[in-house]
């Protein structure tokens, strides 16, 4: 919406009314103002996936060594061991390691995330990938964190603010303020 805004503002701009035809005076001006439309929105994207590896690497914690992550065992930032076969257990990884295999993990999600939820648009992509790295796709499928309207996917606001996990760990409420603040961008 906000894209044919700025493009009709500046198409009426540009018309010269001094002749009884419409003319633009500059195509390419217009053109370069969508480019750098989108290029805004990218950086902004781009800007939102770094925040959401930031807020994950945050709230997980990392651990070098394999740890109990509710009777499952992870390594990295929270990442299941499980999920990673090449992995020898008594190894240890850098953190470098666990980034890479969280940003891989992330990418999984995401994947996950549109086959589950089709037509999400980005934010709300990072917002319910986020959710599924952190409570498991099957928690938000099972628990209906989401549902579909008339308008798209909604999130069910109850639901997610007062799963059983709540209290389980430290700023589970912020994480989850967070996923529907994102979600509703």
């Amino acid at each position: 919406m906000k894209t044919i805004l700025v493009v009709l503002l500046l198409f009426l701009a540009n018309i010269n009314t001094s002749t009884k035809v419409l003319r633009v005076k500059s195509l390419s001006r217009l053109k370069k103002v969508e480019v750098n439309f989108e290029a805004k929105r990218e950086a902004f994207h781009l800007s939102k996936y770094v925040e959401i590896i930031d807020i994950l690497k945050k709230y997980e914690g990392f651990r070098s060594t394999p740890y109990d992550d509710g009777g499952y065992l992870a390594i990295g930032y929270g990442q299941r061991i499980a999920f990673f076969p090449n992995f020898k257990l008594g190894k240890e990884v850098t953190k470098k390691e666990a980034e890479d295999i969280l940003k891989l993990s992330f990418a999984n999600h995401l994947r996950i995330t549109n086959y589950y939820f089709p037509g999400l648009n980005k934010p709300q992509q990072y917002a319910v990938a986020h959710m599924s790295y952190t409570c498991g796709i099957g928690n938000v499928i099972k628990n209906k964190y989401l549902y579909k309207s008339k308008e798209g996917w909604k999130i069910n606001k109850y639901n997610l603010y007062n799963a059983r996990k709540v209290d389980s760990k430290p700023n589970y409420r912020a994480i989850r303020v967070y996923e529907y603040k994102l979600f509703n961008l």
